[in-house]
């Protein structure tokens, strides 16, 4: 039994309408090596998306067919741009295979044929369309089945026009899966094959329908179920929210700086207590403290330490030789004196001749100190002897003094109130450590007065370090700090409460109080200032809150925020909806609205 013709070079394939796609690759793939148009009608729902187009051109690759494809439909021609594949417009005719005249032949590098050859024909292969006939399209295909998935913008090719079935049938599109062509030699159908001459039968169409497990729905019974379902959603809607809704709205209120000043006094009970201000309850506690300090002395004296020395020159205009005796003084016109300190005979001169004896002698200053050192010629004179002398040569040096520190008479004064300050701080330290637990002193209730000092030295004496102990019988105020704190925070919350402006009220939270400042302290006790600071709180009542949930019922989100933002006691909001499902709106009842104010 020979096997069935191919269609020549260039025959034509048309999709049927319900045709899949493992069925036309399979007839594809039975073209090998030959040129091949493919027909694609304009209602059928294969080749609509590029996962069809991508497996057809691997098959064509695959089996060196020289495929171009007939199409009027844009979004079929953009895919088929996008995998390179060639598009001819519907009733084009195949291009004429001419052959290669002189020289080896040529090879066609899309399809790896040589030009010029005869077409080879596969066993089993369809009839080709005779020349001059049309190929038979089927009318009124089944529409399209619940499941078929539209055209996607996969590179980048746009969606099916409307107008037109966008899916294409279930089933297996893998490219891989081939379906061979019947061998019993019964004649293929028309969806097969789609040429002239084969059969498309209804029950073929029922039965693909089944085998692929589709149901044949019209789009008005799709359209139905789709409306029924939106409309039971706007009913759950419309019911969750009128039994469900519900809004909690936190309320932030305008506030305004609240602050008073406070005077209080700590007296001990036998004292009376000044007026109109805050008395604080105190005890008088005696005790003896003294304390030592020592600090370095600041002042200094120069002292005479060493003797200026040098030489001096004697001239004897006498005519007889003149012994001067060691220790002879010799003094300045200032009075300063200094000893020769060696015996020395100064020859005679020659008066006629107007000659003078000379000789020369160390002398050193009577008085150690600088004040010896003289420049040349400072220690010149003459001697009852007649003898003239003159540190003509040299100046006389080497005269030294030293310094010795002595106490300032700001050392006295400085180390006073070191002392000072020692002993209140012993006093502060003894009595926090000999009072009960809670009990405190105040360090300004002692008087200076009190105390008393002994210095190891007065300004002036020679000393490197000044000592004195400071001692004093003191009385002291004590108190407890926690009463006192108690106190004052209530005085303030009842002065800043009465000072509240109207529509506002005093938050005690808020209320906090500055370092206290003594205005004067004495035996009788201390007085001190403080400033206690916080807010004032705008009030917001219960039949405000009722007021404004009855204005907020119903209201969508836009509308509240503007409804809160218009109230001038509030200085904001933020409002939780609920359940998270519903729109944000708020419940068409007052009731279930939840008005929080945030503290």
């Amino acid at each position: 039994m020979s096997a069935p013709n191919r269609p020549p070079r260039g025959a034509t394939l048309v999709v049927s309408l319900y045709e899949s796609l493992p069925d036309v690759l399979a007839r594809v793939r039975n073209e090998a090596g030959h040129a091949v148009r493919l027909e694609i009608p304009t209602g059928s729902p294969l080749f609509l998306t590029a996962v069809e187009f991508r497996a057809l051109r691997e098959v064509a690759r695959d089996r060196r067919i020289e495929l171009s494809l007939v199409t009027d439909d844009s979004l079929r021609r953009q895919l088929a741009s996008v995998f390179n594949l060639p598009v001819e417009g519907p009733g084009a005719r195949p291009a004429e295979h001419r052959p290669h005249m002189g020289g080896p032949p040529a090879v066609n590098a899309t399809t790896r044929t040589i030009a010029g050859a005869p077409p080879r024909t596969a066993p089993g292969a369809p009839p080709p369309v005779p020349p001059g006939e049309r190929p038979v399209r089927v009318r009124n295909p089944l529409p399209p089945l619940p499941g078929d998935e539209p055209a996607s913008r996969e590179d980048g090719v746009r969606p099916a026009q409307p107008g037109r079935w966008p899916g294409r049938p279930r089933g297996d599109t893998d490219p891989a899966i081939t379906t061979s062509p019947p061998t019993d030699g019964t004649p293929r159908r028309l969806a097969e094959t789609g040429r002239v001459g084969d059969q498309a039968e209804p029950t073929d169409v029922v039965a693909r329908s089944r085998e692929s497990g589709r149901l044949a729905i019209s789009p008005r019974t799709v359209a139905l179920a789709i409306g029924a379902l939106a409309l039971t959603g706007v009913v759950l809607l419309a019911v969750g929210y009128f039994l469900l809704s519900s809004a909690t709205v936190m309320i932030t209120p305008v506030t305004r700086p609240a602050s008073a000043d406070l005077e209080y006094a700590i007296v001990p009970p036998d004292t009376d207590p000044p007026a109109n201000v805050l008395v604080v309850p105190g005890e008088r506690v005696s005790l003896d403290f003294s304390v030592e300090a020592s600090q370095a002395t600041t002042g200094t004296r120069a002292e005479p330490a060493g003797e200026a020395r040098g030489r001096v020159r004697f001239s004897n205009p006498n005519d007889e030789d003149i012994d001067i005796a060691a220790g002879t003084s010799l003094e300045t016109e200032a009075g300063q004196a200094y000893a020769v300190d060696e015996d020395l005979t100064i020859p005679a001169g020659d008066p006629g001749l107007g000659r003078y004896g000379s000789a020369e002698a160390s002398v050193t200053a009577e008085d150690p100190g600088t004040g010896g050192n003289i420049e040349i010629g400072g220690l010149s004179g003459r001697l009852e002897n007649g003898v003239y002398f003159s540190n003509r040569d040299a100046p006389l040096a080497d005269g030294t003094d030293r310094e010795v520190p002595v106490v300032a008479a700001g050392d006295v004064q400085a180390l006073r109130e070191t002392a000072t300050v020692a002993l209140r701080e012993k006093i502060t330290a003894e009595v926090d450590q000999s009072t009960p637990d809670g009990v405190t002193i105040v360090p300004e209730s002692i008087a200076e007065d009190d105390l008393t000092f002994s210095f190891s030295g007065q300004a002036g004496d020679e000393a490197e370090t000044l000592s004195v102990t400071a001692s004093a019988p003191v009385t002291v105020l004590t108190y407890r700090p926690a009463e006192t704190e108690t106190a004052i925070l209530a005085d303030a919350t009842t002065r800043l409460t009465a000072g509240a402006p109207a529509g506002f009220q005093f938050d005690p939270a808020s209320l906090q109080l500055a370092a206290p400042v003594l205005v004067e302290a004495d035996g009788s006790g201390a007085r001190y200032t403080v400033t206690g600071s916080g807010r004032w709180v705008a009030l917001i009542s219960d039949a405000d809150r009722d007021r404004l949930a009855d204005q907020l019922a119903g209201s969508d989100a836009g509308e509240a925020d503007r409804i809160l933002s218009s109230v001038p006691s509030i200085e904001g909001s933020e409002v939780d909806y609920g359940p998270g499902w519903l729109p944000d709106r708020m419940p068409p009842s007052a009731g279930r609205i939840s008005i929080a104010v945030d503290d």
